[in-house]
């Protein structure tokens, strides 16, 4: 399970197959019910990965879990009520075909016992009574039809593409306004904050969409995004020493910094990234150099692996830089040639070294290769005498 995700153990509902199709509302409609459906699931999934980890002592956080549960059940009852009363039936109107969505209904109806036993307890059971692990196998209960139901339905409103694409579209007008904008505020953030906010650093990839979450409605993430980007820590792994790679992420943590709080973003370099990349180093660093704000520099300590001399010395640049913040970036680059110097025969040292042991490897090889040659030569000789 990725740590920064609650996307385990129930999987999530992917729509990179559709999500961009434009040719038909049905790719849209189902796009956007998938997403619904995720934010279910994130929901779920958080309450299974939080519930044995909350002290038995705390009640005022098992209290806190209890609420945050109820209003997860609120969200899937107003969904699938939703759902039965108002689109269900608009789909079968426009498709003519009665019944077409009745599947849908009886998988309602699947997981329904196991859903009002897991509701049950949640809304009546006393926080000193409270038990995580009871809690999961309610859950374990009723996840499965629940889990069948989120995708299966998303297959049926794809399958719409032989109808009107403007009435497909038409059976997303909003209806009735979702229940949890009727909980109070400080509820819907302690939802927003249980969703989103990891205790170890989220690892992000250049152009990694946000949260599904952020991305249900516009209020949601108006209300959410300045959560997940200052209450967070991000660690991005650099490729080709291009660290200007990460400042667009950089510039939305610093847009949604609140109160001066701000998310902190950690650099560090790909595994791969032994051989120094001059142009792209020399680029980051500059642009270190003059708008410290919005790029970042590379960590100094090494997340994972050994560094190479040359990345290890490649990571005192920035050290360089940090501390002649003051001086104009042409007296700073004077300083860095003397680095590049020292990082360029560095690695072409390592370069060397390498070299040589593959050179001394394959000799090894060969000698023990014509050593095995000759001993089967005479144990041959030896089969052919007797």
């Amino acid at each position: 399970m990725a740590p920064q995700w609650a996307d385990q153990p129930y999987a999530l509902n992917t729509t990179t197959e559709f999500s961009k199709d434009t040719s038909h509302a049905a790719y849209h409609v189902a796009t956007e019910m998938a997403l619904a459906h995720n934010g279910m699931l994130r929901g779920l999934n958080s309450i299974y990965i939080q519930a044995p980890f909350v002290p038995k002592t705390d009640l005022i956080a098992i209290r806190d879990l209890q609420t945050y549960c109820q209003c997860w059940c609120e969200d899937v009852h107003h969904h699938h009520d939703a759902e039965e009363t108002n689109f269900f039936p608009a789909i079968e109107r426009i498709t003519g075909i009665e019944g077409l969505m009745e599947r849908n209904v009886e998988q309602h109806r699947a997981f329904t016992p196991g859903f009002e036993q897991f509701e049950k307890y949640v809304r009546n059971c006393s926080p000193k009574d409270f038990d995580g692990r009871k809690l999961r196998g309610l859950i374990e209960d009723f996840a499965e039809p629940l889990n069948i139901h989120l995708k299966e339905e998303i297959d049926t409103l794809r399958d719409l593409d032989k109808y009107d694409s403007k009435q497909i579209q038409s059976t997303m007008a909003p209806t009735q306004r979702s229940r949890l904008f009727a909980i109070p505020a400080e509820v819907r953030v302690r939802i927003y904050e249980y969703a989103l906010i990891s205790n170890a650093p989220i690892v992000i990839e250049k152009d990694e969409p946000q949260p599904s979450i952020l991305r249900t409605c516009r209020q949601i993430r108006k209300e959410a995004m300045s959560i997940y980007y200052t209450e967070n820590n991000f660690s991005m792994t650099i490729h080709q020493w291009d660290g200007l790679a990460a400042v667009p992420f950089r510039k939305l943590i610093l847009k949604y910094r609140t109160n001066n709080k701000v998310g902190n973003l950690a650099l560090d370099l790909c595994t791969g990234c032994d051989v120094v990349n001059f142009e792209n180093l020399m680029k980051w660093t500059e642009a270190y150099h003059e708008d410290h704000e919005n790029v970042v520099g590379l960590s100094q300590n090494k997340v994972r692996g050994r560094d190479s001399r040359a990345k290890s010395l490649a990571r005192r640049v920035f050290g360089t830089v940090e501390a002649m913040r003051s001086e104009k970036w042409y007296e700073v680059f004077e300083v860095l040639i003397v680095f590049y110097d020292a990082i360029f025969a560095l690695q072409q040292e390592d370069s060397d070294e390498l070299a040589d042991s593959e050179e001394e490897s394959d000799s090894d090889d060969d000698e023990e290769s014509e050593s095995s040659g000759g001993e089967s030569d005479e144990s041959e000789g030896q089969s052919e005498t007797s």
